[in-house]
């Protein structure tokens, strides 16, 4: 959060730029802002799901699909992207192949997760159940 002049908080906003919030009211009889105004604009800068995930989950729906198409997909850089896939390359969740002049990216399904928490959890368990929740008739081959 970063205090702005005339008494409001700038949040980061998904897009980078700042997203203008009104300070709350005080508790000493001031009206409040309606809670659910508060919870979107709150909810809307972070995400439970990394962003090595969801390249992970768009690689899985297209094994050809172009660093460029991902950037756009996730709303992120391509440098970010191609940041990601080659950490996702060098950790072994993901292999590439080159076919001409793109890349085929496979997907190791079998790795465990990182988070110490989850290492007992396949990734393939986790990205199936999230294609799951998007599209039911996709699903991870192990």
């Amino acid at each position: 959060m970063i205090r702005g002049d005339a008494g409001r908080a700038d949040y980061p906003s998904a897009g980078g730029g700042l997203t203008e919030v009104p300070n709350r009211a005080p508790a000493s009889g001031y009206s409040t802002p309606n809670p659910s105004i508060w919870q979107a604009r709150e909810m809307s800068t972070w995400t439970f799901i990394t962003n090595h995930a969801r390249v992970l989950l768009v690689i899985t729906h297209d094994p050809r699909v172009r660093l460029r198409d991902i950037a756009s997909t996730l709303d992120i850089t391509e440098r970010a992207a191609q940041r990601i896939v080659t950490e996702l390359v060098e950790e072994g969740y993901l292999s590439r192949t080159r076919e001409g002049r793109r890349n085929v990216y496979t997907v190791h399904p079998k790795q465990p997760m990182r988070a110490e928490q989850a290492r007992r959890t396949e990734v393939g368990e986790f990205l199936n159940l999230m294609l799951s929740n998007q599209d039911p008739t996709v699903r991870l081959d192990d």
